[in-house]
């Protein structure tokens, strides 16, 4: 006799149409992950409130973002709640948004939880307020202010709660492990697949065009990338994307007279920006940190030459093929363009990443979670 499928609520911020690294991931994880015998219902935010199938079966439930905080959260955890009472698991894709009133949700019915972490919360929320200046990796060892410290104690509270924690790198699990307190036992890694992407870059750009994309934030430390730029007449940066730091950085621009090698454009569509990608000279991944930017992941797949900030998940797993940079240092950006400009070393690098395994999918992705899964069920 077949055996009863485990039912699994997939509660995420995000998921498409809305666009955004937790609905790619949900997508295509249960896209998979019903290979394995599993009934999947997942709870997300939109426009409305709202219940429909996907063309697999799958149930999606909408809960409305026009609403307070609050509500929203209070309608979130009802939901959860009511679909908990007959479900095996609760797996939520972030700690706030949908983690938090998902969790209490969990607690309220007694059913298994757990998280996947893609980010910091706090160092994020640090970092855009302007409290902090410190990549990642540096500051949980020097964490100040009330208000900052509340967060930190409320988080690790709720955190030491949850039954298991999914990372996708040992960087960030490492992190949380020696600050938060997160046992061995509860932590796990499962790596990110890389992209399913079809063309490969140009063998040679035509020209020395830079391409940074993504949310034009703090975080994403492009102030110092223009200022080393200042320094490169033979290169050129393209900035695809939008945010609160874009006025900001349009007036650097113009204060250093870069206007015609600095340009900023709206955000494209995804397919767009992977051929802006194929075609650059150098994609930039500047942050201050980054836990697995999947634009990395891209540029390997593609064979595209990308400089990546040492404070990131993927430093040390790809620190063999990879050029990283200081992201606190804009002489060092600068000496790391500048290495790329020969021609000779140019053409080493894109040999270096030739030699990287890029065939991790999303088969393998689904695979990994259905062995915790079993483990988590049984």
């Amino acid at each position: 006799m077949e055996n009863k499928k485990k039912k699994i609520i997939f509660a995420t911020g995000i998921y498409p149409p809305n666009v955004g690294g937790p609905a790619v991931y949900v997508k295509n994880l249960g896209k998979k992950i019903v290979e394995y015998n599993y009934d999947i219902h997942i709870v997300t935010y939109g426009k409305a409130d709202g219940e429909y199938q996907d063309r697999r079966g799958t149930k999606i439930s909408v809960i409305g973002r026009n609403r307070s905080l609050l509500k929203r959260y209070s309608q979130y955890f009802k939901k959860v709640k009511s679909l908990a009472k007959d479900a095996n698991l609760v797996y939520a894709f972030d700690i706030s948004s949908s983690g938090l009133p998902a969790w209490l949700a969990s607690k309220v019915t007694g059913k298994k939880f757990m998280v996947r972490v893609g980010g910091d919360f706090l160092w994020e929320k640090a970092a855009e307020n302007e409290w902090t200046n410190l990549p990642l990796s540096l500051y949980y060892k020097k964490i100040k202010g009330a208000k900052q410290k509340l967060l930190f104690i409320l988080i690790k509270f709720y955190l030491k709660r949850i039954g298991v924690i999914i990372f996708t790198v040992d960087w960030l699990k490492d992190i949380y492990q020696k600050y938060y307190g997160i046992k061995e036992n509860r932590a796990v890694s499962i790596a990110n697949p890389f992209p399913s992407i079809e063309f490969r870059r140009t063998e040679m750009p035509r020209d020395k065009t830079i391409v940074f994309a993504g949310r034009i934030i703090k975080l994403k430390n492009l102030k110092r990338v223009i200022e080393a730029i200042k320094g490169i007449d033979e290169v050129k940066l393209n900035i695809y994307g939008e945010g609160p730091e874009e006025e900001n950085l349009k007036k650097i621009i113009k204060d250093l007279k870069l206007e015609n090698r600095v340009a900023i454009f709206p955000k494209i569509e995804h397919y767009k920006l992977l051929n802006m990608f194929k075609d650059a000279f150098l994609v930039l991944v500047p942050a201050l940190s980054e836990v697995s930017p999947n634009t990395v992941l891209e540029c390997i797949k593609l064979k595209q030459p990308v400089l990546v900030t040492n404070a990131c998940g993927y430093y040390l797993r790809f620190k063999d093929y990879l050029i990283s940079i200081d992201p606190m240092s804009v002489d060092d950006i600068r000496r790391k363009i500048k290495l790329l400009l020969n021609e000779e070393n140019y053409k080493k690098y894109v040999t270096k990443i030739k030699e990287i395994d890029d065939s991790r999918g999303w088969g393998a992705v689904a695979r990994d979670h259905d062995e915790l899964f079993k483990k988590l069920l049984t």
